[in-house]
């Protein structure tokens, strides 16, 4: 099998983990912990996946990026290895600082101050897993076993462990085992595979690298902000009903985008080494089919999943995910004609840039709706988050279409 059937397949497995591992979790933890412990826990996991995109700040798609283009010498690739760790060391300690200025400035939480605490350092661990590494030598295989195996493992632990809701710092525990035995086994992995260490670096180097992934971060964050704004806005502006008719849709929604990730994360380094846009083109024709069959599949059984998995209150909700469900097909398009279709012409720039101006739409579409007095409902914001994605699309597509022409 090739490097990039297997890195697609692996990461196909990662995602089915990361979503099922939940789903078996999760119903778990409600009945054993109760609600305002279980609203403890997800909470902390939010603030976990904010912590993530600032440590990461664009390095899992810079790095890799470095790497595919001929930086992957052993000595190359340790040179990388330190900068990220030097940039991570100082990311983190700004990312914990807002972490603990978040939870202790909130007076719901400070009876759960010794919990976030162990979280800290699952934030620390989680920060210096070398993802990129693994994606940068198209051997993400690598990455997906050891974090099926791990989480796994954490799963068994909480079954066995997580009895009341005195548990609660057990579970911490539980996560950090996790988080910790990842890095290990994930730094030994690279020591053995690849023979990187720590070596010298200059001030300079760090400090461009720091700068390039600047761009990449920007747009990360973005995209975070203008799917973030939409829960927001609606809980400042409606009923507790409409949030929860519009969550239960956007986690849908969410998870259907997850189904094109591992594609787009396998072929981006491939892309960037081989440019093969023969082969890229049928990937974006399987791919749009595919999301096209599934958004009619939410558009006519929508209601059904929702009161599967919900239950009949949410029904209502189908309304917001049929939306949702044309979302999905224009975020197909747009995730494939970024990072994957731009970078190997050199047009990455368009790419990052794309996401921040789409953020910036958001927030105007969302300042609009509140100022104009209109009734602001989770289908209207629905629709707000189809136009962002359909602008991004459309940067994209026009760039790559100018940039082919260029090639030629």
């Amino acid at each position: 099998m090739s490097s990039l059937k297997k890195n697609v397949v692996s990461l196909t497995i990662v995602q089915l983990c990361v979503y099922v591992v939940p789903l078996l979790q999760f119903p778990y933890l409600t009945r054993v912990l109760g609600v305002e412990i279980f609203g403890v826990i997800a909470y902390s996991l939010s603030l976990m996946l904010l912590a993530n995109i600032i440590t990461d700040y664009g390095l899992n798609l810079y790095l890799p990026q470095r790497i595919a283009s001929g930086e992957n010498s052993t000595y190359k690739i340790s040179r990388i290895f330190t900068e990220s760790i030097i940039i991570k060391f100082f990311l983190l300690i700004i990312t914990l600082l807002i972490f603990f200025a978040i939870i202790y400035t909130n007076s719901n939480y400070k009876g759960y101050s010794h919990y976030f605490l162990l979280f800290s350092f699952v934030i620390i661990a989680n920060g210096f897993i070398p993802v990129w590494l693994f994606i940068g030598m198209e051997q993400l295989y690598y990455y997906s076993r050891v974090i099926i195996t791990t989480k796994l493992i954490s799963l068994i632990l909480i079954y066995f462990f997580v009895k009341s809701v005195d548990d609660l710092n057990v579970f911490g525990y539980i996560y950090i085992i996790q988080a910790i035995l990842s890095l290990l086994i994930l730094l030994l992995l690279a020591k053995k595979k690849y023979n990187i260490k720590i070596v010298y670096v200059a001030f300079e180097d760090v400090k461009c690298t720091f700068k390039i992934s600047t761009t990449f971060f920007l747009s990360r964050a973005s995209a975070a902000l203008y799917s973030s704004l939409c829960l927001i806005m609606l809980g400042y502006c409606s009923t507790p009903i409409q949030v929860a008719y519009y969550n239960a849709a956007e986690q849908l929604y969410k998870a259907g985008q997850q189904v094109f990730w591992p594609i787009n994360q396998a072929i981006y380094p491939y892309m960037v080494r081989t440019k093969n846009y023969k082969l890229f083109y049928k990937v974006i024709f399987v791919a749009l089919l595919v999301a096209v069959l599934g958004a009619l599949f939410g558009v006519f059984w929508g209601a059904d999943i929702l009161e599967l998995i919900y239950g009949k209150e949410f029904i209502a909700a189908s309304n917001i995910l049929s939306v949702f469900m044309i979302a999905i097909v224009i975020n197909t398009l747009g995730s494939l004609m970024g990072y994957p279709a731009l970078v190997p012409i050199g047009l990455s720039k368009i790419a990052n840039n794309s996401v921040i101006i789409a953020g910036l739409f958001q927030i105007i579409v969302l300042c609009s709706i509140y100022y104009s007095g209109m009734t602001v409902i989770g289908k209207t914001i629905a629709y707000s988050v189809v136009a962002c994605e359909l602008l991004v699309a459309t940067i994209r597509c026009i760039g790559f279409y100018r940039g082919m022409r260029r090639q030629v």
